[in-house]
């Protein structure tokens, strides 16, 4: 009741595959940790051991995580007894999405945990790790559900995210070209220095493929906590953390 926390819970899955660079540096996950971890069939155990200890009857996520599970159920898991499948089936039945539930009664679209923690003032870290972004989503239904969300950071949000679509939408180069002319430099920084001019989201979007064109410098687009900065300066707003219900 009111978001009590009862305990926590966590374990890796063994497994022997080579993880990807990529996967470990977003992770924190090594590849020793999954060679030193109990096998699938008894972590599933261990988990249905919990589940039926607080006697849950619903697992809330945020996306895909249902499927996730079942596809790794069918794709990897051939050889498990019938007794686990059982457990993990179970398991299925209880996860329900949230996503779509919470995205329609902010109004946002395609708001992931980092953003939710934002525009709640939760924090900016997101580890990508299981047991964190479970406790971040349970921090973050909280504080909807009991306090709300500032009506100034969801306009906020949803200017980002539209912006942020048309921005890579209109984006054609990700690499300095080879043997660009003086002549082509000098103009572009001319044009340059024009577009610096247009605060428009189309005049930054050639501003930066001019950019990385002619000088190789990668532009990406600012992120959320660095949107947010700049709206509250353009608007005088110091404190983005009062908060409506």
């Amino acid at each position: 009741k009111n978001f009590e926390e009862v305990t926590r819970f966590h374990s890796y899955i063994y497994a022997e595959d080579k993880l990807h660079d990529r996967f470990q540096e977003m992770t924190g996950i090594e590849r020793k940790d999954l060679l030193s971890a109990p096998d699938y069939e008894l972590v599933m155990e261990e988990v249905a051991e919990q589940l039926e200890a607080w006697e849950v009857s619903r697992i809330y996520v945020w996306g895909p995580d249902k499927y996730v599970i079942q596809r790794d159920l069918l794709e990897y898991r051939k050889d498990i007894s019938k007794r686990t499948r059982k457990i993990v089936n179970r398991i299925l039945r209880m996860i329900k999405d949230i996503e779509g539930i919470y995205s329609a009664k902010l109004d946002l679209q395609s708001a992931g945990i980092g953003s939710l923690k934002i525009i709640c003032g939760l924090g900016t870290e997101v580890s990508h790790n299981a047991l964190d972004d479970a406790v971040d989503l349970k921090n973050i239904i909280r504080h909807i559900d009991l306090k709300g969300c500032s009506e100034h950071m969801l306009q906020i949000m949803k200017k980002y995210t539209a912006e942020k679509e048309v921005y890579y939408r209109l984006r054609r180069f990700r690499e300095k070209w080879d043997d660009v002319s003086v002549g082509i430099q000098e103009k572009s920084l001319g044009l340059l220095k024009e577009l610096g001019k247009v605060d428009t989201v189309e005049a930054r979007a050639l501003r930066d493929d001019l950019l990385v064109m002619c000088t190789g410098e990668a532009m990406v687009f600012p992120t959320l906590e660095e949107y947010i900065q700049k709206e509250n300066v353009k608007t005088g707003i110091r404190n983005t953390n009062s908060e409506i219900t």
